[in-house]
């Protein structure tokens, strides 16, 4: 047989190989639906943004008043704001104490805050709904709806309600290896539960007001009996920055990273004072938000 012969055999046969195998790893719906959990956090974090200031673009003034009859928000007249013609007629916001728990990513603006992300609840896949495969690259698109779990009260005045299937029809993208099919490294995996003290591993809202020794709990330290805390914490979010005083505006460039265990000194509803020593030896101290830490058991 003619070596051009051999060539176009063994060519023909890998490929009839290939397809085989491509197609004995047909990605189901219950297959990927094991992928997404294994590589998923689930149930979890779901954030809304909310815009303050209303330069440019005018802001959802309806959901503003809501927070603030829900005593997230609070809201007054500015002479400047007024004067300079923003579209709110001068009516300028600011977060409250209570709303603490539940604000991340605060940006500065003119007025104060300018905006800010909240945390409405926790989300928990539904189902996949479809999946799309592109034989060629050995790659799949995966649709998939989820419900909400549980809501926080920002989740609550935007008018979603636990048990909600999401309206927007969610993607990721999973690619066949050697060993079957992976979700893309790129793929977001969502925030744990447990970065938050307001809620429990399982997803469910833990209101702020209750008892911290049996409901706060974390990655690092977790004890199913009532124990007392030492005067040390612990830093549960990826990044928490110190504050000058008990007050979200007196925010510092001073910053701590996940796992960092520090003294505390103070406390107040929504803040404890800390301090802890840095590689340079240097003293850093202030107030972190309680939403940013755990207490540490003895």
């Amino acid at each position: 047989m003619k070596k051009s012969n051999i060539l176009f055999v063994l060519t023909h046969t890998l490929f009839c190989i290939y397809t085989q195998l491509t197609f004995s790893q047909k990605l189901t719906r219950e297959e990927a639906q094991k992928i997404f959990l294994a590589n998923h956090h689930n149930p979890w974090v779901e954030y809304e943004p909310f815009k303050l200031e209303d330069f440019g673009n005018s802001r959802n003034e309806g959901v503003l008043q809501k927070a603030v009859n829900a005593g997230l928000l609070n809201v007054h007249k500015d002479s400047y704001a007024e004067a300079f013609g923003t579209l709110g007629g001068g009516r300028v916001y600011s977060l409250t104490k209570k709303s603490d728990p539940y604000t991340t990513n605060i940006q500065a603006g003119l007025y104060g805050v300018s905006r800010f992300y909240a945390i409405i609840g926790c989300g928990q896949l539904a189902r996949i709904t479809g999946i799309k495969v592109n034989e060629q690259e050995g790659t799949a698109i995966v649709e998939y709806r989820w419900i909400y779990k549980s809501l926080t009260p920002f989740g609550e005045i935007l008018g979603f309600k636990t048990g909600d299937t999401s309206s927007v029809l969610y993607k990721i993208k999973m690619s066949l290896y050697d060993d079957g099919w992976r979700l893309e490294e790129r793929e977001e995996k969502g925030t744990p539960p447990t970065d938050y003290s307001i809620f429990n591993k399982k997803g469910e809202f833990v209101s702020p007001d209750v008892n911290p020794l049996i409901t706060i709990k974390s990655d690092y330290y977790e004890s199913k009996e009532t124990k007392p805390y030492t005067d040390k914490v612990i830093i549960t979010s990826d990044t928490a920055y110190f504050y000058d005083a008990a007050d979200i505006k007196t925010l510092t460039s001073n910053f701590v990273k996940k796992g960092t265990i520090l003294t505390r000194t103070k406390e107040t509803i929504n803040f404890y004072g800390c301090y802890y020593i840095n590689r340079n030896k240097e003293t850093i101290t202030g107030y972190i938000r309680k939403v940013d830490l755990q207490l540490k058991y003895e």
